[in-house]
């Protein structure tokens, strides 16, 4: 059945435990798609807050309905012998860093710090990237929680998947193309831009460099590439515009000016290119260098020794 119209599907399953038949559920973010598994008696509540524009969306899985939350990661009410895992994700206020590795499940309890600068009840906290975006993972337990409701919790949090990350797709701020081995040290691979029905998003293109320092991308708004068609000159390991004036380095530095309004009259855009949890190669996380930042980067992807 569906609980609140798009929000998640939630289905019933029957598990053997110790000998005795517990009924679990399973809960689907409708957004991004991942599940947990979890005792279809424990009391579930899907958090939506927003304020001072910052926003909180997930959900909140209790032992009790006399566990009440206020805003975010607080409660208004927590019984001495409560237990709640949440899973949670911010919205506004700093961009994100989403440099980091992606999270592999199942999740490992070492995972988890323990937040001793919380207000009580202290959680246990992991923060990942899964699938493009941020998510915070936490468990929280009273001083008077059972081991067996403890233990609950923590089956939770290690139920946690995310769909596949499939080539062709967009997860969070990335697209994801082929595994890694399909681009070599020395590939400058040119994805030509693609239109997403199912996301209802276009994916502008790119090149995918793989240097000796690791791989990156080189970005650039749609609107040039219909009068550019830029390529990129192994011989002088640099990017151009097909059509008309203008050279960028192999980090999209500028090299010759293009004409004013044809082209982008400062760099190119720079992309992460990270690997998925399932081997693919994630490309996204674009930003604008400028001055000196050409140069670290020259330095950190095309090392003079190597």
């Amino acid at each position: 059945m569906v609980k609140g119209a798009g929000l998640a599907a939630v289905v019933l399953l029957g598990v053997l435990s110790c000998g005795h038949h517990t009924t679990m559920a399973q809960y689907r973010d409708a957004r991004d798609g991942w599940t947990v598994a979890y005792p279809a008696s424990m009391h579930r509540v899907a958090v939506a807050d927003y304020e001072q524009m910052v926003s909180w969306r997930g959900i909140l899985i209790a032992n009790s309905d006399e566990v009440k939350k206020s805003e975010a990661a607080y409660f208004r009410r927590f019984p001495p012998d409560g237990a709640a895992f949440g899973m949670l994700q911010m919205g506004g206020g700093p961009a994100p860093d989403l440099s980091g590795p992606e999270a592999r499940f199942p999740l490992s309890r070492s995972h988890f710090r323990y937040d001793g600068s919380s207000s009580p009840p202290r959680p246990h906290v992991y923060g990942m990237i899964a699938n493009g975006t941020p998510w915070a993972v936490y468990t929280w337990f009273g001083p008077k929680a059972s081991r067996a409701d403890q233990e609950r919790i923590w089956r939770i949090a290690e139920s946690l998947r995310f769909p596949p990350q499939r080539p062709g797709t967009v997860i969070g701020d990335f697209y994801v193309m082929h595994k890694a081995s399909h681009y070599p040290l020395g590939a400058v691979v040119k994805f030509p831009g693609r239109h997403l029905p199912r996301e209802s998003s276009y994916v502008p293109a790119f090149y995918l460099v793989h240097a000796p320092g690791g791989m990156y991308a080189v970005g650039w708004p749609p609107r040039f590439e219909r009068t550019c068609h830029i390529g990129f000159d192994r011989k002088r390991s640099a990017f151009f515009c097909s059509t008309r004036r203008g050279w960028w380095s192999r980090v999209g530095e500028p090299l010759v000016e293009p004409l004013a309004g044809q082209l982008p009259d400062d760099g190119l855009m720079l992309g992460q290119a990270k690997i998925g949890r399932d081997g693919q190669v994630l490309v996204g996380n674009w930003t604008v260098l400028g001055g000196p930042q050409f140069k670290q980067y020259e330095r950190r992807f095309w090392p003079k020794n190597r």
